[in-house]
């Protein structure tokens, strides 16, 4: 099953900017993790999938709508798999290859890798700032521990399209306009209060 949503008022100014600069990693989030080789590796990948499948808001892609605006969608269907890749690796040179700009439109807003050399695995993760930021990356790492240890993982409770339709509505309540013309009186702010949801 597809979600669509539209996207929240930070996520459209992220789009916005991206798409004027586009072909730029200028919102990737991009993290290198340097294991040990003793590390089982099937069992890293396998915890990976596994604290990935546990976020669906990862699957979100950016698309455009029939009047041209910007929407984020969820398939629920969509899986991810992760090999290890074997090699020899100057892994100080492979940085500069691993950090690839994403496609803001249609593309999938993440990339994980995990290499493997004689003495060390590297587990490269990248996730587009318009669906996470720093606490989605320590969740995320967070999970892959608990899932390798063979602990159970709390599905995500909401995912951002959701945050975002509950936005939408939001703005549509007399609270929301009080809340904004309190702001505009006393800070001269305009548009900048929105409440979350509960």
């Amino acid at each position: 099953m597809k979600t669509q949503a539209p996207l929240s008022k930070v996520q459209y100014g992220i789009y916005a900017e991206c798409i004027g600069y586009e072909g730029e990693a200028r919102y990737n989030l991009p993290y290198l993790y340097v294991l040990d080789a003793s590390l089982d590796g099937e069992r890293q990948a396998h915890a990976i999938e596994t604290a990935v499948a546990a976020h669906p808001t990862l699957f979100t892609r950016i698309e455009q709508g029939n009047d041209g605006e910007p929407l984020q969608t969820i398939d629920d269907s969509e899986t991810f798999s992760l090999n290890i890749e074997h090699g020899t690796f100057n892994i100080e040179k492979e940085k500069a290859q691993l950090v690839q700009p994403f496609n803001i439109v249609g593309d999938r807003l993440f990339h994980i890798r995990l290499l493997k050399d004689a003495a060390h695995y590297y587990f490269f993760l990248d996730i587009h700032h318009i669906i996470g930021d720093g606490t989605t990356l320590k969740v995320m790492l967070s999970d892959v521990e608990k899932a390798y240890n063979g602990e159970p993982l709390e599905p995500e409770a909401l995912t951002m399209a959701q945050v975002a339709i509950a936005e939408a509505e939001l703005r549509k309540t007399a609270a929301f306009d009080e809340g904004r013309q309190w702001y505009a009186q006393n800070f001269d702010c305009g548009d900048c209060y929105t409440p979350l949801p509960v």
